[in-house]
């Protein structure tokens, strides 16, 4: 069975919000690096979530705020050795971000 193969139909777990969000922090000068300029991060109070994206949307970001499991990503890398893991600095430089950042 080939790499992919073997991944089909199986739930594989990801990095949570709260070591995303982590990551954003501490990669801050990945990211002045590959967009030439900084920005910001600041969470949106939920109500305003609520009120921008609906109901789901604001439930799924208050569960992803009140998550405490946190995934041990070396254990997951190990694991799944074939995937292409990549860093947050890497997906960054993959971006077009003049195209997002135009709005």
């Amino acid at each position: 069975m080939r790499g992919a193969d073997r991944l089909e139909a199986t739930r594989i777990e990801h990095a949570d919000s709260k070591q995303l969000i982590e990551a954003y922090l501490r990669e801050r000068p990945v990211r002045a690096t590959v967009l030439g300029r900084e920005i910001p991060y600041q969470q949106m109070p939920l109500d305003m979530v609520r009120q921008w994206a609906g109901e789901e949307v604001a439930t799924m970001f208050e569960n992803f705020e009140n998550n405490t499991d946190f995934l041990d990503l070396e254990a997951l890398h190990a694991k799944y050795p074939a995937v292409g893991w990549h860093s947050y600095a890497e997906w960054a430089k993959t971006v077009d971000w003049d195209k997002i950042l135009a709005g």
